[in-house]
């Protein structure tokens, strides 16, 4: 009977099917996920019964020939081929699928029309689909009583093979709904009471719920019924109501969805009988009376026994009644806490103590559900003296501080390995009092903006001055939300990050922690010298001690109100704005002059948009190099990133075409290559000042021109033109004023 399975497969892999088998809880890329087929297609393809047409894709909208289904029928009413001369006129002894159609028209699935003829090419209507399956299912004109097709039609529809379909009899019909035919016929009652799967050694299960799979292996499948084993994707069936397509060993190969329509949410509060959930990006609220069918941790319960348990960050899959009246659901599973400060929560919707908050601290517990776009954070931290840690110290699952106990979370386990007993520590208590960090504690720490870092030296700056940090590099910090070493992480600290130093009784250093200032959105400086925010008293610009009259116009500022400091960038890009990622309308990232860029602002974003390809554009960079804004390429905003050194020229072939290319060395000290329409191989060498013209390279050699005027060191100007950051005076001599 196992062979049976095999045969099913290979024939389906010859005509719905061009791909081999699919592992079980395989997904195609081009079948939508609300799609009412979906489970259909999937459910065939975890038992082995189809596949795809390649490349992951299933092809859901193209059309099957008869000629194919021949085959399909043949091969699941286990009928050898019949070689040799074809009942048909129009299909020949050497045709590829001659021996199939002999086959299923011999055992009346398939047979031919009114004059001997069969029509190999013809796309399968959805009568003789259904006309199919019945016979299959050992239906025929023998034991359903009308005329062809009504009589089928009617069958199909009781026996729900075509449960919620419209069409047309006579219309051609696509793969999904093929798929969705033979699904419901695979699962169906055959006219001797049997099922078509049994044929294949497998079994139907009762009515069951897929259950969230509390503390169950990952090769297993929990539901109301019990534990099966299970190598498919299961998060996709939690909270929905299947039956169960098992084997010989009772293991689950596919399962049918009975009802699917199941909101997937995360628990932000609980009050009484009022819970509220948050889902991708969305706050809502639902009433739970007490004896709603709740399973938790696997188990059937009432929510009046479990709501004392649940808790924010719970999952919780549920689904409603057509009056939006709470019918049953399924919970349990949180995520592994981080520190707010270690993770990117951009367009994610922040829970804080059961309600919306606009930002996260640093140092807040945060656990992330990416799908539904929602994050709980939990804020309340304790000290007092670690007394305890079992098992042990090293492995540790639990703590004892100042008497109380808590739970440890991975990370948190990982942190009290190096401290030591009787140690002051800070426990930061996530969901269900579990201890989500665990570090040192001291007296207040002392805050100050980081300026720059050279070798084991931090300059720093603060509202009474500026000061130099001298560390260790066995020194302890806390950065990115991780117990660490100074000389583990001082290569990777920038210009915009605060640190606050801690000290112990004696006065001398115990810990720092190091984080991202929190900044605001980017605004662009619309003249030299613009400072829009009245509270600054210090400046970064380029990543150095500045002041508000070197700031320049389109630098891109941002502002932290807790250091009072303006952080001014001044980077820039100019090219050819070739593509954008995903799509022109929505840019997240783009390519100009062959380079990729993230889009760092919606504003920008909404530039971009407005653009058409091919155009030259010139960028203004934030302070991850994401493009905050767009400037004109002719706004007059001269930077030393609109020159540079030409290093080679030569013929390239990208994406099928040739053109010449210009590899220049910018000022920043990277390379691009530059598209051109002609040789340039005579600007090899020379310094050249950017320029585009339709959408081709266009460099202008510099000439040796000397400038001359009042040299002013804070602006970075000699007379009226800039100088670099870089740039050096070596050498000052006295030329009087001539007319010569």
């Amino acid at each position: 009977m196992k062979m049976k399975l095999k045969i099913i497969a290979s024939a389906l892999a010859a005509s719905l099917i061009i791909a081999g088998a699919i592992p079980a809880g395989a997904r195609f890329n081009d079948v939508d996920e609300n799609s009412e087929y979906k489970n259909s297609i999937e459910l065939l393809a975890d038992c082995g019964v189809l596949s795809g047409t390649g490349g992951g894709d299933f092809n859901p909208y193209g059309l099957v020939t008869r000629a194919e289904m021949a085959k399909i029928a043949a091969m699941l009413a286990d009928a050898p081929e019949i070689p040799g001369n074809s009942l048909f006129s129009d299909v020949s002894a050497s045709y590829w699928a001659n021996g199939y159609i002999n086959a299923a028209a011999q055992e009346g699935i398939l047979t031919g029309y009114i004059g001997g003829y069969f029509a190999p090419y013809n796309n399968l209507t959805y009568a003789e689909a259904i006309t199919i399956a019945l016979r299959l299912l050992g239906y025929n004109s023998s034991n359903l009583s009308g005329a062809y097709p009504d009589a089928y039609i009617r069958k199909a529809a009781e026996l729900k093979l075509t449960q919620g379909m419209y069409f047309d009899p006579n219309a051609a019909i696509d793969r999904q709904s093929a798929a969705y035919i033979l699904a419901n016929a695979y699962t169906a009652d055959c006219a001797d009471g049997g099922k078509l799967l049994e044929k294949s050694n497998l079994s139907l299960s009762d009515e069951c719920v897929v259950l969230f799979d509390y503390q169950n292996s990952a090769d297993e499948i929990l539901t109301s019924a019990g534990a099966y084993s299970y190598n498919g994707d299961k998060t996709a069936y939690i909270g929905k109501k299947v039956k169960l397509i098992t084997d010989t060993d009772n293991s689950v190969v596919g399962l049918k969805v009975v009802s699917g329509d199941v909101k997937s949410a995360v628990i932000a509060g609980i009050a009484g009988n009022e819970v509220t959930v948050a889902d991708g990006g969305v706050v809502s609220t639902i009433n739970i009376p007490n004896a709603s069918l709740i399973y938790y941790e696997g188990a059937a319960s009432s929510f009046s026994t479990v709501k004392g348990q649940l808790s924010a960050g719970d999952r919780l899959y549920y689904t409603l009644s057509t009056s939006g009246a709470f019918t049953y659901g399924a919970s349990g599973g949180a995520e592994q806490p981080v520190m707010a400060g270690s993770v990117d929560l951009t367009g994610y919707t922040l829970i804080k103590n059961s309600a919306v908050c606009a930002s996260a601290d640093s140092m807040d517990a945060a656990y992330i559900y990416p799908d539904e776009m929602t994050a709980i954070l939990y804020d309340t931290k304790t000290s007092g003296m670690l007394q305890s840690a079992f098992p042990s110290k090293n492995n540790a699952e639990s703590i004892t501080v100042s008497g109380i106990s808590y739970d440890l979370s991975a990370a948190a386990s990982a942190q009290v390995k190096n401290l030591a007993m009787n140690d002051t520590v800070t426990v930061v208590i996530g969901r269900n009092n579990e201890a989500a960090a665990v570090y040192r504690a001291s007296a207040a720490g002392s805050n100050y903006g980081i300026e720059s870092v050279t070798g084991n030296e931090i300059s720093c700056y603060s509202s009474s001055g500026g000061t130099v940090l001298k560390l260790d590099n066995t020194s302890r910090v806390i950065y990115g939300g991780k117990d660490t070493t100074f000389g583990a992480i001082k290569s990777s600290l920038g210009s915009d990050l605060q640190i606050t130093v801690y000290k112990d009784a004696n006065g001398a250093y115990d810990y720092a922690i190091i984080e991202e200032c929190e900044l605001s959105v980017p605004v662009v400086a619309s003249a030299d010298g613009d400072n829009p925010y009245s509270g600054a008293k210090h400046f970064i610009r380029g990543g150095k001690r500045s002041s508000a009259s070197a700031i320049r116009r389109n630098d891109v500022l941002y502002y932290s109100e807790a250091l009072e400091t303006v952080y001014a960038y001044c980077d820039t890009a100019l090219g050819v704005y070739e593509e954008a990622y995903p799509n022109q309308q929505n840019p997240t990232s783009i390519k100009l002059s062959g380079k990729l860029y993230e889009v760092e602002t919606s504003a920008a974003a909404k530039a971009l948009a407005n653009i058409d390809y091919n155009q030259h554009i010139t960028l203004l960079l934030g302070r991850d190099g994401g493009i905050a804004a767009l400037a004109s390429a002719k706004s007059g905003a001269e930077d030393v990133s609109a020159y540079g050194v030409v290093l080679s020229c030569g013929r390239k072939t990208v994406d099928g075409v040739t053109d010449y290319y210009l590899t220049c060395l910018n000022a920043d000290g990277t390379t691009t290559d530059f598209k051109t329409n002609s040789d340039r191989s005579h600007l090899v060498g020379s310094a050249v000042h950017y320029d585009f013209k339709d959408a081709y390279f266009a460099p202008a050699a510099l000439k040796n021109t000397a400038i001359g005027g009042a040299v002013d060191m804070t602006r970075r100007k000699i007379g009226d033109r800039y100088i670099s950051d870089n740039c050096k005076i070596i050498d000052i001599t006295y030329v009087p004023d001539s007319k010569n």
